[in-house]
């Protein structure tokens, strides 16, 4: 999650149309994303992929369907809200700032995942072994998701507010 919300900040500081001012990474913000990759992330999804390969055995194809679709309706929801949660609070937000927060980038967010997600897990499911490989696999791609989730988490905070100074975006 750091890694895509450093490529993220990096991409962001490109296109603010004045890449002459130094770069400075917000280490507040990459330190909150570190954070809710290392104790929600890693533990939500491994013991997740478990939970759908015990459901859902094997690689066939029926198999693979079905962990994608039901990995897709049940755990990326849940994680995306409590990953934005968690973003938004560890700000000092309250509940109430947070859940707004939240309110504000689900929708657009789990939209996206519910193109990109699919597609990775189907790869996900189909060819990478379970356990922490699989876990291997999907932190790969998050890179690439976790950029695109760090830019519509900032957006949020900017239309709902509520950041603090020095670090909150």
């Amino acid at each position: 999650m750091a890694a895509g919300d450093a490529l993220q900040q990096g991409l962001a500081h490109r296109a603010r149309k004045a890449p002459a001012a130094p770069f400075r990474l917000d280490v507040p913000r990459l330190g909150r994303f570190a954070a809710v990759g290392l104790c929600l992330h890693g533990p939500f999804f491994y013991a997740g992929f478990r939970a759908l390969d015990a459901r859902f055995p094997g690689r066939s194809l029926g198999a693979v369907l079905a962990k994608t679709a039901a990995g897709q309706v049940t755990l990326f929801p849940a994680y995306l809200a409590a990953a934005l949660f968690a973003l938004a609070s560890l700000e000092g937000l309250p509940k109430d700032a947070a859940a707004s927060r939240v309110g504000a980038a689900f929708p657009r967010a789990f939209a996206a995942g519910c193109v990109f997600w699919p597609a990775a897990n189907l790869v996900n499911f189909a060819a990478v072994p379970p356990g922490l490989p699989r876990v291997a696999y999907v932190n790969a791609a998050a890179v690439a998701w976790n950029a695109y989730l760090s830019l519509v988490a900032a957006e949020a905070a900017v239309v709902v507010g509520g950041g603090l100074k020095g670090g909150g975006k």
